[in-house]
Formats: C-alpha cells, sequence, structure tokens
C-alpha cells in the first residue's frame, strides 16, 4: 500500500510526455493495413501479404493501446504466441508449443542482435531488454521461416525493432501506476543535428509488488528493475550508416 501510493503521489507530480504520432489502425484503410512491412523473414523489406511465413506485427501504437507495462503482456497479442507468467517476476514465453521458464528454442532479437542468455540459452524475460517506449514494432514468424537467424528458431522468431533516434529528439516523461502496487517510469532526452547524427537517452523504471497468493512475508516475487538504454546515429555517405547502442 506505501508504495502503491508513492507511485500515485508521483503520478499526480510529473506531467505525462506525449507520445510520438503515428497512425492509429483505425485511420488506415483495407490497402494500407495489408501493406504493413516486414523485415525479419527475408532480411529485406516486404510487405506483410507478400512474405512466406506465417507472420504478425504489433505496431508502437498496438503496444501503446494495449497499456501493457511488460514486453511479455506485450506479446499475448499475437496469434500462436504462448506467455505464461509464473509469478509477479517471471515469465515463460514460447511459440507452438515446448513452453518453459528456461525454453531455448524461439529466437528473439533486438535490431537483429539475438539477447540469449549464455548460460542457459533463453530469454530472461522479465528484465526488459530496451524501454518499451522506444520500439517501434515488433515482427512474429511462427515456424521455421526464422531458421536464417540461427540454429535456435525451431520453432519462431521474435524481432525487437526499436525507434531510430532522429525520431526521439527532444524530452519525455511517461509515469503510469496501478491498483496493486505496481509501476512504470519512462524518462528520454534526445537530439538531432543538421549533419545527419541523432542521439538519444532514456530510462525505464519498473516495480511490481509481491503477488497475494505469495506467501506471508515472501517476496520472492516482488520485481524492481531498470534499464538505461543510449543510442547514437549518424549517415554517412554512400547510403551507409553507423549505429551505437549500448544498455545497462
Amino acid at each position: 500500500m506505501k508504495t502503491t501510493t508513492i507511485w500515485l503521489a508521483a503520478l499526480a507530480g510529473l506531467a505525462t510526455g506525449t507520445h510520438a504520432a503515428s497512425d492509429g489502425l483505425a485511420e488506415l484503410s483495407l490497402e494500407e493495413l495489408v501493406k504493413t512491412e516486414i523485415t525479419s523473414v527475408s532480411r529485406k523489406s516486404q510487405s506483410l501479404t507478400d512474405v512466406a511465413a506465417a507472420a504478425f506485427v504489433i505496431s508502437a501504437e498496438d503496444i501503446r493501446r494495449s497499456g501493457a507495462q511488460s514486453l511479455p503482456d506485450i506479446l499475448r497479442m499475437a496469434p500462436g504466441v504462448e506467455v505464461s507468467q509464473i509469478d509477479n517476476g517471471r515469465y515463460a514465453v514460447s511459440v507452438r508449443g515446448f513452453n518453459g521458464r528456461f525454453a531455448n528454442k524461439l529466437q528473439v532479437l533486438v535490431d537483429g542482435r539475438s539477447l540469449y542468455h549464455p548460460m542457459f540459452s533463453g530469454v530472461l524475460w522479465e528484465l526488459d531488454p530496451v524501454p518499451l517506449d522506444d520500439i517501434e514494432r515488433i515482427e512474429i514468424i511462427r515456424g521455421a521461416a526464422g531458421v536464417m537467424w540461427g540454429a535456435n528458431a525451431v520453432s519462431g522468431l521474435i524481432n525487437i525493432i526499436t525507434r531510430h533516434t532522429r525520431n526521439q529528439a527532444g524530452a519525455a516523461v511517461n509515469v503510469s501506476a496501478g491498483n496493486k502496487g505496481t509501476g512504470n517510469l519512462y524518462a528520454r532526452i534526445g537530439q538531432a543535428t543538421e549533419d545527419g547524427s541523432s542521439w538519444k537517452l532514456s530510462f525505464q523504471g519498473r516495480h511490481i509488488e509481491p503477488s497475494q497468493l505469495g506467501r506471508s512475508g515472501d517476496s520472492a516475487d516482488r520485481l524492481n528493475n531498470g534499464v538505461v538504454d543510449f543510442r547514437l546515429d549518424r549517415d554517412l555517405s554512400g547510403g551507409s550508416d553507423l549505429t551505437l547502442w549500448a544498455n545497462a
């Protein structure tokens, strides 16, 4: 109760940052909906209707409208993705079966980089790889079509594509809180220059109180985590570009 009060006070004291403008699904025509671009199937931009795979795309607008505060909860929107919440701090995610805490048959990428933990070749889903507000879209491939990304893509592939820093100039603050001891804080600052350089620094912190099903005084399923994300982009000559990305 004390933690909830603190988060609600923070919500009242801070201004909520505006989200990046994007077309809602209701504003798109049928032709625009079927022309949704996807790059994870053949490593090049294609229309969703042209890819030879069972693919699904979750846009930034879908993420904002969902109200979800964690990546696994967002993945519940995709057909064929199995999301299990073990407790308030742990998740298990898989595609087409074989689900479990240490499932290792699903390839998970951020901008084409693998997120696998070296100890068990799986993903610790409660440790958000990037702040949710920095995600442009999530491309999900079910089946063996994602095998070109590595041998671990046995049952499917999830590719998290982040927003370009030129679209994140300025500052933003987003605070949300729930009535069961949950809270989320997101803050970002960035800048874009005329010479083709842009950068951004963002932070996301999450807090979830232990579930009421836990033993009295047991805080094993309490979640407190934060991610700091920095990215620098620069346009080079000849159509090339340079990206430096680091997070903790």
